[in-house]
């Protein structure tokens, strides 16, 4: 339905009287910036992200049990890797040192993954043995 009037309403187009405080490292999507975009705390906090993640395929590392290490790249894959990866065409002109750290994570995961192929099978204890006797 629409609505003719002979008067318009005079809105104010002026700027917004909300003052907008300054803050060093703003986030967008997930992203921090920094004022010469060198995008070294993203990545210091993507890190530590991703690192506070990697207990999990520690805890799925066990010495007379564990997963195969198939799943635990799996595992890298689907829960640890995305966090590396956000926003990655946003950061990739970042210096190669702050890229590194990240580097760092991944190999990590890969030196867990790797001591789990080389661990020795631990014998379980059987249950069974003490009714046998």
């Amino acid at each position: 339905m629409w609505y003719w009037a002979r008067t318009r309403d005079k809105a104010c187009h002026g700027p917004i009287p909300i003052p907008l405080g300054y803050r060093g490292h703003p986030t967008y999507l997930g992203v921090t910036l920094d004022p010469e975009l060198r995008f070294s705390k993203h990545i210091e906090q993507t890190t530590n992200k991703a690192l506070g993640k990697l207990n999990i395929l520690r805890k799925l590392c066990g010495t007379s049990w564990g997963s195969r290490p198939q799943s635990l790249k799996s595992t890298f894959c689907t829960v640890i890797r995305p966090v590396l990866e956000y926003a990655t065409p946003i950061w990739t002109p970042a210096s190669i040192s702050v890229k590194r750290k990240l580097d760092s994570v991944q190999h990590r995961a890969a030196k867990i993954i790797i001591e789990q192929c080389h661990q020795p099978i631990m014998k379980r204890p059987n249950k069974n043995a003490a009714c046998l006797r």
